[in-house]
């Protein structure tokens, strides 16, 4: 079976495994979108350290990515590149579902050290035990807007606002000091074009055999590999 091995940055897992794996050869990674175009981007210092090793990023699109990661760890690795881009409310899918279809990073230098330099909540869907199947590369900004007046007519501090119980609490009180304006309704229709943010933490549920989930969209990264 093929190892599918787990990493976030192209740079970074090439980097790292590069004194390990032949110093030629290809590598193929499947991403997407502003990721793909980021990892595109780091290929070029890669080949000024390994002249010899052809990086190919394919921009299969988000739902192609993870199908056929699927679809490939299913039969055993087969049709899998050397590197994928997974997401991380996703990546429990993969690691509950094919553990074996993915390589450990710890066995390719991805240290305890070097997974210190990242924040563990980008960590946390990545790693089982001592098992890193992959290493988070970004993480989205996090922004809310908020009505000055409002906070202000309930006597709330946003400053004070440090936990989520926090966050509730003044939702409250905002809510009964503005009764006029205080309503819910979907994010979709509140914020212009559905976008929006949320400093959540996203646990992805194991997957029944032979299933194919339907997902939304948010990357995290993985790659397979031919080792």
């Amino acid at each position: 079976m093929r190892l599918t091995t787990g990493c976030a940055t192209l740079a970074l897992v090439l980097g790292m495994t590069g004194g390990a794996l032949a110093q030629s050869g290809e590598i193929t990674v499947w991403s997407w979108d502003v990721a793909a175009a980021s990892l595109q981007s780091t290929v070029e210092g890669f080949n000024a350290q390994y002249p010899d090793v052809t990086v190919t990023v394919e921009d299969l699109g988000n739902q192609q990515v993870f199908d056929r990661t699927l679809a490939g760890c299913a039969a055993g690795g087969s049709g899998l590149p050397d590197v994928i881009s997974i997401e991380n409310g996703e990546a429990e899918i993969f690691w509950n579902q094919f553990p074996d279809c993915f390589a450990n990073l710890r066995d390719l230098g991805y240290t305890e050290e070097v997974a210190a330099g990242f924040p563990d909540f980008k960590r946390t869907e990545l790693e089982v035990g001592d098992v890193a199947y992959a290493m988070p590369w970004d993480s989205g900004p996090v922004a809310m807007f908020y009505r000055r007046d409002f906070y202000e007519n309930a006597g709330v501090d946003p400053a004070s606002i440090t936990t989520w119980a926090d966050f509730i609490e003044a939702g409250q009180a905002v809510a009964e000091a503005n009764p006029a304006w205080s309503w819910a309704r979907p994010i979709s229709t509140a914020i212009p074009n559905g976008s929006a943010c949320s400093p959540m933490s996203k646990a992805a549920a194991s997957l029944p055999a032979k299933a194919m989930p339907s997902r939304s969209t948010s990357p995290a990264a993985s790659p397979p590999s031919k080792l």
